[in-house]
This record gives C-alpha cells, sequence and structure tokens, in this order.
C-alpha cells in the first residue's frame, strides 16, 4: 500500500482509482453458479487482461489479484434469478433439440 506523508500530519493511505483496496473485501456469493460457467469467466478475465496494453506492466501475482478482483466484482453484481432462469431456458433448449 502506497503511503502519502504529508510532513508531520498523519499518514494517509494512496490508492489508485479502480484497484483492489486492501481496505475493502468483497462480498459476494457464486455458490449457484456452475463450474463451468466459473472457470469461463476466469479466462474471459484473463484474457481481458492479457490483451489490455493498460496492464501490460503486472507480473502474474499482480494479475492474479487482479483476476480475483474482477471475478469477484462480477459475482457480487451478477442476478442470480437472471442467471438461475437463463441456464434453466438454456437446459430446456438443449433438451428440445433431442425430442
Amino acid at each position: 500500500m502506497l503511503v502519502n506523508k504529508n510532513d508531520d500530519r498523519e499518514e494517509i493511505p494512496v490508492f489508485q482509482k479502480g484497484t483492489p483496496s486492501e481496505e475493502t473485501e468483497i462480498k459476494y456469493d457464486d455458490s449457484y453458479v456452475d463450474k463451468a460457467d466459473k472457470l469461463k469467466l476466469l479466462e474471459v478475465i484473463e484474457s481481458e487482461l492479457s490483451e489490455d496494453p493498460e496492464f501490460k506492466w503486472a507480473d502474474a501475482i499482480m494479475k492474479k489479484c487482479l483476476i480475483t478482483y474482477r471475478y469477484k466484482k462480477v459475482m457480487q453484481n451478477l442476478n442470480k434469478e437472471q442467471y438461475l432462469n437463463e441456464k434453466q431456458k438454456l437446459n430446456e433448449n438443449i433438451l428440445n433439440v433431442l425430442d
């Protein structure tokens, strides 16, 4: 964590905007998400980071932190009902093909 020292005043933590912070714990629930969907999401996030020139500087450890952060944010914002409904419709469509 970077710290901004202002003479003899207290130290103020400095966080880069839009990046994970050790001050914030992201609360999320991914227990209802299929394992295959979780893996696909991680692959997509990793691919996006690898292709984004803004993150070429990031080493493997930083990329892992960024991937984890983005994964948790997606899961935190995922609408459980909508996800489950879409999965059910997808499964029904697949089963209808077999009829």
